[in-house]
């Protein structure tokens, strides 16, 4: 069984609402689908619904089960400005703009969704480099105490052995 296959199955068992900030991407849109499909969990995509609805409609992919969230129209608009301006208060954290401008910009959105437990984790970096994404998590994100180091990975996996270790490798 394959470490993804591996990582899937526990998934099955304990379902978690991921958040994915580029949902018009339409790789991530495919990444979605298939979370939802494989019920994994239920995948959250931000951004503008009727170009979601394009980009879907053009790969022929099914968005039922798939929450769609556009955050200048989102309930959780205000609590998250507010969430945006206490950490710009009091979080050592050196968040500049206006909370308002942030909360808009999909990434932070979605990392406040992490951040108030309205989604157990985001994933991002299709459209963004790494530095932007962590910058934002960093920013919104509180690490655990004793946590001094923050990093990312990505998992490839080959269906071919030859590569990393019996075809997984972590960059």
């Amino acid at each position: 069984m394959s470490l993804i296959s591996r990582l899937s199955a526990r998934l099955q068992n304990h379902p978690k609402r991921i958040v994915f900030p580029e949902g018009a991407d339409p790789r991530v849109i495919q990444a979605a689908r298939q979370f939802a499909t494989k019920k994994l969990g239920v995948p959250i995509l931000i951004g503008d619904r009727q170009r979601i609805k394009v980009n879907a409609a053009r790969l022929n992919i099914r968005l039922d089960d798939i929450r769609i969230i556009e955050p200048e129209r989102s309930d959780e608009l205000k609590g998250y400005i507010e969430k945006l301006e206490s950490i710009q208060r009091y979080g050592n954290t050196n968040l500049q703009g206006d909370p308002r401008e942030l909360v808009l910009n999909p990434n932070y959105f979605a990392c406040l969704m992490v951040a108030t437990s309205a989604a157990d984790a985001l994933i991002s970096g299709a459209t963004t480099h790494a530095a932007s994404g962590l910058r934002t998590i960093l920013q919104t994100l509180p690490r655990q105490p004793g946590v001094e180091t923050v990093s990312s990975m990505q998992i490839l996996e080959s269906e071919e052995a030859k590569f990393g270790c019996d075809g997984v490798l972590f960059l």
